[in-house]
């Protein structure tokens, strides 16, 4: 609710999709003014999931003086079997690809 995505906005697609995950990224930025760099990850995280229930989507978004931009979402599928397992592994893909996203920024200058 927090973020305002409206469930009937994607009625051909699950939550677990790349454009809800874009759209979700976006969104933090848009509710957090202080905020230069939001994370969203969508995902099936019980155990023993099939495989069509163990991808996740992950999307970075970073604010600069002039826009805002998501990457491009990337999906990639869970290996791990158990529930706390796969929140490891999923959070360790997001975190990775946040840190890819970043590094692709130009350093701001920031005076004191």
């Amino acid at each position: 609710r927090w973020l305002q995505i409206e469930s009937g906005q994607f009625q051909d697609q699950s939550a677990v999709s790349a454009d809800i995950t874009a759209c979700m990224a976006l969104a933090v930025l848009d509710k957090t003014p202080q905020a230069d760099v939001s994370v969203a990850i969508t995902g099936h995280l019980q155990n023993d999931a099939t495989s069509a229930g163990s991808q996740a989507w992950v999307a970075a978004a970073i604010r600069n003086e002039s826009d805002q931009r998501c990457s491009q979402p990337r999906c990639f599928t869970l290996e791990q079997t158990t529930r706390i397992d796969r929140q490891w592994e999923a959070a360790r893909r997001a975190l990775q690809i946040a840190v890819e996203e970043i590094s692709q920024q130009p350093v701001p200058d920031v005076q004191n």
